[in-house]
């Protein structure tokens, strides 16, 4: 400090004696070699420029100065030295004085920042893997809590290392870093050894999702499976521990050595998607999922009553118009009606008549189910597992479709009124765009609609006000029948399915029927009764999402789902069609009463 203040002083002191001789009545000669700076010592090492280094060379120069401006020597003074001489030397000493001060700042913040300097935590080690897992417990008490139930589930993880790792914090979801399971403090696996967790320590679910992940601490991705939900008791596991492919035959094996032996497989239908997507009742339930769906069907009761209602309104006030916008739609159907009339009348002039309607039922049966078939992305018609798949699909829809229509008549026979079933032909249309509308917009398991018939000439009048509700019971109560026994079929992969198709196209059904619009049940119960119609609606959405469309979800979350995201759009979309079809009417009406 003392030397930058001293070379300061003699820097202003020798540019002081500068000026004074430049000013003054006679030029003082100076000589070019006196004023050129001495050179510094070679011993001197170049270092990279900064800001010390720069305030010392500042201090050398100045202190050169001196020397160069004190010895005023008389012997010199004979000898003028021209003005231009003077001011060229002058300028030289205050330019590399000037420049050295302004170039400090630039050069001294360029080299600060260095990264290689920061230290890095070590990688997490790669050796840790998922190795095996059970979905569906049954047969054992796997965590030995004297209980057999769905907390046996359990997902093993394995460390192929040489060494034992440190997997505290490490996580283990189904997708949802939400839900995620996180390994306690201090656990350590040791070399080439097992870790066993089960649902009750995890909270996950593994018989309602299809999709397993191992998480760093830091979110990061160890590992991770996506699977199919198998039979009873049996696991997804590496073939070797650690390293080899996923197998699905291997006999469970927690805390030991993978596919020791081969489990035995009591079914051959294997297409999986539809246990996989529809929750069977054995499954875990979260009640805050639960709360969601009830508050998602309660806010979608009030919407489809309210634009419903709306829509159903303004078609029936306007109903040549409407029949006039469906033109085309009437045609096809008409066609349809009129194919099945000319097969009628055959089967009826041969009395026959019970054994035409049956043909019919079982070709429209045939075709429902090989085109709803296809909501399974592993569909193939030309295996025998496809084939069961059509027959599973064709009696559950055939079932849901007419359990309604049955139980009307059989109403209406008990109370000596009639009515007639009759097939509804129509319907394909239906069957067709809710298959291809699935598999555009990838909902799962996809809307398994399409009643096959339907009850006509009702000639009770006294009891026609309550079929549509008898109707909606009979059928919702025939789905959670089936519902609740699929559990019991879960050794059987093709009866399990059945039950639980029945049981979605129940609750579908029940959901759509449930709509206030003309031509459905949702209509005569809305004006029947509007609490027991938002009850019905509100109970059958619920269902249709806690167990197919959002089953573990929970609040927000719940929107994170494609299922949500596509009901929300469709929902929405409802809502802006009833808006201006009334609209549209409304502008048709001022229109006529304007040119009347």
């Amino acid at each position: 400090m003392r030397k930058s203040i001293s070379g300061l002083i003699a820097f202003i002191f020798g540019l002081g004696l500068i000026l004074f001789s430049a000013l003054g009545e006679q030029a003082i000669p100076v000589s070019a070699q006196r004023i050129t700076p001495p050179p510094r010592p070679t011993s001197r090492p170049q270092q990279p420029p900064s800001l010390n280094h720069i305030q010392l060379d500042f201090v050398e120069s100045a202190a050169f100065l001196p020397p160069v401006i004190v010895p005023l020597t008389p012997t010199n003074t004979a000898t003028p030295v021209s003005p231009t001489r003077t001011s060229t030397a002058t300028p030289t000493q205050t330019r590399t004085a000037t420049s050295t001060a302004t170039a400090t700042p630039t050069r001294t913040n360029t080299p600060s920042p260095t990264a290689t300097a920061t230290p890095t935590n070590p990688p997490f080690p790669s050796t840790i893997v998922l190795n095996e897992l059970l979905p569906n417990a049954k047969a054992k008490d796997w965590n030995n809590d004297g209980v057999t139930n769905a907390d046996d589930q359990w997902v093993e993880i394995y460390n192929t290392g040489a060494t034992a790792s440190d997997v505290s914090g490490w996580k283990i979801d189904t997708g949802d870093k939400t839900l995620a399971f996180t390994l306690p403090a201090s656990t350590i696996i040791a070399s080439h050894s097992y870790l066993v967790f089960y649902k009750n320590q995890t909270k996950l679910a593994l018989d309602a999702t299809s999709h397993l992940r191992l998480l760093h601490p830091d979110g990061s991705m160890a590992d991770a499976i996506q699977y199919t939900q198998l039979d009873d008791d049996r696991v997804h596991a590496r073939s070797v521990d650690g390293t080899g492919t996923w197998r699905l035959g291997c006999v469970p094996s927690a805390n030991a050595r993978n596919c020791q032996a081969e489990a035995n497989v009591t079914t051959s239908f294997a297409m999986p998607y539809f246990r996989q997507t529809i929750v069977s009742p054995v499954s875990s339930i979260d009640p805050s999922v639960v709360v969601t769906n009830v508050l998602l069907a309660i806010l979608l009761a009030l919407a489809m009553g309210f634009f419903g209602n709306l829509l159903n309104d303004a078609i029936e006030s306007h109903e040549e118009h409407v029949a006039q916008l469906l033109g085309p739609v009437n045609t096809a159907v008409t066609r349809f009606k009129q194919a099945g009339s000319s097969f009628d009348n055959w089967m009826s002039a041969s009395r026959l008549a019970w054994l035409g309607f049956a043909i019919k039922l079982v070709v429209i049966l045939a075709i429902y189910g090989t085109i709803l078939a296809y909501l399974d992305p592993s569909f193939s018609f030309i295996t025998q597992d496809g084939l069961m798949l059509i027959v599973a699909l064709g009696l559950s829809t055939g079932l849901i479709g007419m359990v309604d229509d049955l139980t009307s008549y059989a109403i209406l026979r008990a109370r000596g009124g009639d009515g007639v079933i009759r097939m509804h032909s129509g319907n394909f249309f239906i069957v067709v765009f809710s298959t291809l509308f699935s598999r555009v917009s990838g909902i799962v398991p996809g809307l398994i609609l399409g009643s096959p018939a339907g009850i006509e000439d009702v000639q009770d009048p006294g009891v026609g006000k309550y079929l549509d509700l008898l109707g909606i019971l009979s059928t919702i109560t025939v789905a959670l029948l089936a519902w609740f026994l699929a559990p019991l079929f879960g050794s059987d992969a093709w009866f399990n399915t059945l039950f639980l198709l029945i049981f979605a196209a129940g609750i579908q059904t029940t959901f759509f029927e449930m709509l206030p619009i003309s031509y459905l049940h949702g209509k005569g119960i809305f004006q029947f009764n509007r609490i027991i119609w938002l009850v019905l609606f509100a109970l059958s959405t619920a269902i249709f999402l806690q167990t197919m469309l959002n089953p573990n979800g929970a609040f927000i979350s719940a929107f994170n789902s494609p299922n949500i995201v596509i009901l929300s759009i469709t929902v929405i979309a409802f809502c802006l069609f009833c808006t201006g079809m009334w609209f549209y009417l409304q502008q048709l009406d001022k229109k006529s009463v304007a040119t009347e």
